[in-house]
C-alpha cells in the first residue's frame, strides 16, 4: 500500500512537472512573441523616422537646388531679354537719328516738305520738329 501511494505520488509529480513544463513553454513562447513584436515595432519606428528625416533632408536639398537653378535660368533669361530690348531700342534710336539727319539734309537742300513726307515716310509734325532743331 505504501508502494501504491508512492507510485501515485510519483505519477502526480510527473503530471505536475509536465503541466508546469507546458505552462513554462507557453509563457516562454508568449514572451518570445512579445519580444519579436517589440523588435519589429522598434525597427519599423526607426525606419520610419530615418525615412522621414531622409525625405526632409532630400526635400530641403531639392528646394535649394531648384531655387539655385531657377535663379540661374531667370538671370540668363533676364540678360537675354535685356540685350534684346537694348538692341531694339538702339536700332529704333539709330533709325530715328538717321531719319532726322536725312530730313535735315533734305531741308538744307531746299526740298519741299510734301516731297520729304512722301520719300522719308514721316509726318509733317515730325518734319516741323526737325526744323526747330536746326
Amino acid at each position: 500500500m505504501a508502494e501504491e501511494k508512492h507510485e501515485i505520488i510519483k505519477e502526480a509529480k510527473e503530471e505536475v512537472e509536465e503541466i508546469l513544463s507546458e505552462a513554462v513553454i507557453k509563457e516562454i513562447n508568449e514572451f518570445k512573441q512579445t519580444a519579436i513584436w517589440e523588435e519589429n515595432s522598434r525597427r519599423h519606428y526607426v525606419e520610419e523616422v530615418a525615412l522621414k528625416k531622409g525625405l526632409e533632408k532630400g526635400m530641403k536639398e531639392g528646394l535649394k537646388k531648384g531655387k539655385e537653378e531657377g535663379m540661374k535660368r531667370g538671370i540668363e533669361q533676364g540678360i537675354q531679354q535685356g540685350m534684346q530690348q537694348g538692341i531694339e531700342k538702339g536700332t529704333e534710336k539709330g533709325i530715328k537719328e538717321k531719319t532726322k539727319k536725312v530730313v535735315m539734309n533734305m531741308l538744307q537742300k531746299g526740298m519741299n516738305i510734301e516731297d520729304i513726307v512722301e520719300l522719308v515716310e514721316i509726318t509733317r509734325e515730325e518734319i516741323e520738329e526737325v526744323k526747330k532743331e536746326m
